[in-house]
């Protein structure tokens, strides 16, 4: 990595695999919980935290990142939530429709006429619309080590979309035209969800969401938006990312690793994103992969685990639920995503490629015939 203080290059870049391998992140550390072994690769590491959370820190400080610039872009409260509802909505309702009607009835251990009577079909359907999350299906995975879960990793819609109408809502009234907004309410989130720990450990729900984990994603979803607003100005300095990493190192096994992360993780999100590397962003050239294998692989999992047992293990599991959940995604991408997307009347401008310096240097001149002229005469 070389240092750089410029502007980044948000139409090249190496978001999209970071999304992709914070999705992969939560593959892995789903591996050994769906198998009932009580370990964790980050865990193991650090003593704090797990290797999905890391994953879902790194998945909302990018969120956060790319919403605050996609306002900056088209300011406007009803194109940015059809954008949106547009990027959510239709890959979730096809997942929520192949577990429903696919999957389910196959794989249910109800008569098939008691599963499609059960009120839990129908709210299992209304995670189409992001609030409420239901997880449980009649019948489904009732004997895997967790049971009646099938895709629980939808919590985490319900947040984005609550502090993606966040940014609609601040930009509305006009607050993130000042830079320093993000940055407050990233300290601010940080400060609440400690506070919170501190006073009421326990989870407490409201709209559907543990208020603790609403905190957390959201210090990590405005740490992407105060990146986004002070793109131009925060170095990309491997001094400093080698300095907040040998910290965060410092700090494994103690209290204060997870507030060091809320800091370390986003600059190193920023040093990586906006590194020229062909083949990384080839692979985000590819397409928007992560949303679909983040909401495929869960029930993946499930069904592996359901079909083979826990005695294949967990790193068997997460292969064989690696490639299976891909194609899935990318089938997702090409064929229900980006169609769906493209639909959009307001499509986002494109922002303009980065320009190199203009020189004030003064023009030269062509040589004229007289000049030629002088030029032979007094060498000869």
């Amino acid at each position: 990595m070389t240092a750089s203080v410029s502007a980044v290059n948000y139409r090249a870049n190496n978001l999209e695999f970071i999304r992709l391998c914070a999705a992969t992140f939560v593959i892995v550390s789903h591996a050994f919980t769906l198998n009932g072994v009580p370990y964790d690769p980050y865990y193991a590491w650090t003593l704090h935290g797990s290797l999905s959370e890391i994953g879902i820190k790194t998945l909302f400080t990018v969120s956060g990142l790319l919403a605050t610039r996609h306002w900056d872009d088209d300011p406007n409260a009803l194109r940015f939530g059809l954008r949106i509802i547009l990027r959510i909505m239709p890959g979730l309702a096809m997942v929520t429709l192949l577990c429903a009607f696919v999957m389910g009835p196959l794989v249910t251990t109800l008569p098939k006429g008691d599963y499609f009577a059960s009120p839990l079909l129908p709210g299992f359907l209304s995670n189409i619309l992001i609030y409420p999350i239901q997880y449980e299906l009649p019948g489904v995975f009732t004997n895997t080590p967790v049971p009646g879960v099938v895709n629980g990793s939808l919590w985490v819609l319900a947040v984005e979309a609550s502090l993606s109408l966040g940014v609609a809502i601040l930009g509305t009234l006009g607050f993130l035209r000042w830079r320093f907004v993000p940055m407050t309410l990233f300290l601010g989130s940080i400060a609440t969800r400690i506070t919170l720990q501190k006073l009421h450990p326990t989870p407490i729900i409201w709209m559907w969401m543990d208020v603790h984990t609403l905190f957390d994603c959201g210090a990590c979803f405005f740490a992407g938006a105060s990146l986004c607003k002070f793109d131009t100005v925060l170095p990309r300095l491997p001094s400093v990312l080698f300095a907040l990493l040998l910290l965060f190192v410092a700090c494994m096994g103690t209290s204060a690793l997870p507030v060091v992360t809320y800091f370390v993780l986003p600059y190193l999100i920023f040093c990586i994103a906006f590194e020229e590397n062909k083949m990384t962003q080839m692979i985000s050239e590819i397409g928007d992969l992560s949303y679909g294998v983040y909401i495929y692989a869960f029930p993946v999992q499930q069904l592996v685990v359901l079909m083979f047992g826990t005695a294949m293990g967990a790193i068997l599991s997460m292969t064989l639920t690696t490639l299976l959940t891909f194609p899935l995604a990318a089938l997702s991408w090409f064929l229900v995503e980006r169609p769906m997307m493209s639909l959009n009347p307001f499509p986002r401008r494109k922002p303009a490629p980065p320009q190199l310096p203009i020189l004030d240097v003064p023009p030269v001149a062509p040589p004229t015939t007289a000049s030629v002229a002088a030029h032979t005469s007094a060498t000869s």
